[in-house]
Parts: C-alpha cells; sequence; structure tokens
C-alpha cells in the first residue's frame, strides 16, 4: 500500500471484497472474528503509507495477517482462504496487477 487510508476504509474494503466470494452463512460465522482481526492488524501503523502487510494462508484453511513483520492474529476458514485467493487471483481480481506480480512469484517458486 502506497497511500495513508483510515483502519475503518481498511476494514470495509476488505470485508465488501470478501463478502461477495464467500456463502452469507459462511459470512455470519466468520463475521465477528474476521473484524475483530482487521480492527488489531489494521489499527495503528498499518493504514501509513509504506506499511507492510503480509497476508498468509496456509493448508488452505489458516489465514493470518502481519504488519512490519509482527503476527497480527489468525483464523481458521478454508472458506476465506478461498475468498482471499480469489480477491487476488480469481477472474474479478482487485488488481490485475498484483494478480500478475503473484502468479509470476509463484512461477518463479515452483521453477527455482
Amino acid at each position: 500500500m502506497m497511500r495513508s487510508v483510515t483502519p475503518e476504509k481498511m476494514i470495509t474494503s476488505f470485508n465488501d471484497a470478501v463478502s461477495t466470494r464467500v456463502s452469507k452463512k459462511t459470512l455470519t460465522k466468520i463475521e465477528d472474528p474476521l473484524n475483530d482481526l482487521l480492527t488489531k492488524a489494521f489499527s495503528g501503523s498499518a493504514s501509513q503509507k509504506g506499511s507492510e502487510i503480509t497476508f498468509s494462508m496456509t493448508g488452505g484453511n489458516y489465514f493470518a495477517i502481519a504488519v512490519a513483520g509482527k503476527h497480527q492474529g489468525s483464523l481458521w476458514s478454508s472458506d476465506l482462504c478461498k475468498a482471499f485467493t480469489d480477491l487476488y487471483v480469481g477472474p474479478k481480481a482487485v488488481s490485475s496487477g498484483a494478480r500478475d506480480a503473484i502468479v509470476s512469484g509463484i512461477s518463479d517458486m515452483i521453477n527455482a
């Protein structure tokens, strides 16, 4: 992220993008824990220009967020992991540049 935005804007944008990629049942199940995680992760320095925010997934069901290399929290949800993957590499990715960079990075790792 190369601009400063409010934590509320970051949380709303993330939730809006995820909510269209999971079922209503799943959203109801993960909504509160996800909001808690996002609030913790995006408060403070995370919303400042130049902040490094790392989203990671392990095993297709463990979603975690780190800010400046410091673990902020995690959530067990295969549906959230699928939604997040679709958010960045799916056919309606939020950024074609990010999608291309992710695909290139994965290709580099596989071919290393």
